[in-house]
């Protein structure tokens, strides 16, 4: 099993569906929702988080399949479960599902399980994460992943960012940089800004 899903993209134009009847971007959404993201429920909670099971300090910039383990085939990109997590939990927002919302649950549950810097996860997809998070409240009031993503975001700046505000494409490994992980950086800091200050510099425009 492995990973890949269009993200908010393809959710993007339902938010102003009206409210009776389906529009044709609503049901191909939830298409893609029912075809994707919901085969693999039951299965997140199994994907490979061992450091040590993991080849880590491998793959070029652009990933390449490493190993299986068990019914996962694992990039070199680690993390990669997590890249569509974003899209999943906006796909809930518009439909409202409860099958959503648990693969999205899931999902978020075992990334918060992950040691990004032992892992050396991949920034984009260790980022994609902290968006899915900041964006999700489980009860009105609840403040949990809101939290978390603070706390991973200050262990992103310490451990995968560039002095420059880039990004190494991976934790502790000061090699490659890739702007996908720049612009989510730069929603997660809008995201968490005024409830910590480490948001500020990722937007923040030089003075």
């Amino acid at each position: 099993m492995s990973s890949s899903f269009p993200g908010r993209l393809g959710f993007a134009r339902l938010s102003s569906t009206p409210s009776g009847g389906a529009t044709a971007e609503a049901r191909n959404a939830d298409r893609v929702v029912r075809n994707l993201a919901l085969p693999p429920r039951g299965q997140h909670s199994s994907y490979p988080i061992d450091p040590w099971a993991r080849k880590r300090a491998a793959g070029g910039a652009f990933g390449e399949i490493a190993s299986q383990i068990g019914n996962w085939k694992v990039s070199t990109d680690i993390g990669c479960d997590f890249i569509f997590l974003d899209g999943v939990t906006h796909a809930y927002k518009v439909l409202r599902t409860a099958r959503t919302e648990g693969a999205g649950d899931e999902m978020i549950a075992r990334y918060l399980e992950v040691d990004l810097v032992r892992i050396q996860a991949q920034a984009h997809a260790s980022l994609t994460g902290l968006r899915a998070c900041c964006g999700t409240t489980r009860r009105p009031g609840d403040q949990t992943l809101l939290a978390a993503a603070e706390q991973r975001f200050r262990t992103y700046r310490a451990e995968a960012m560039t002095e420059n505000y880039a990004n190494y494409n991976w934790f502790g490994r000061p090699t490659a940089t890739e702007p996908c992980a720049i612009i989510d950086s730069f929603i997660v800091g809008r995201a968490t800004f005024g409830s910590t200050p480490d948001a500020l510099p990722i937007w923040k425009t030089p003075t």
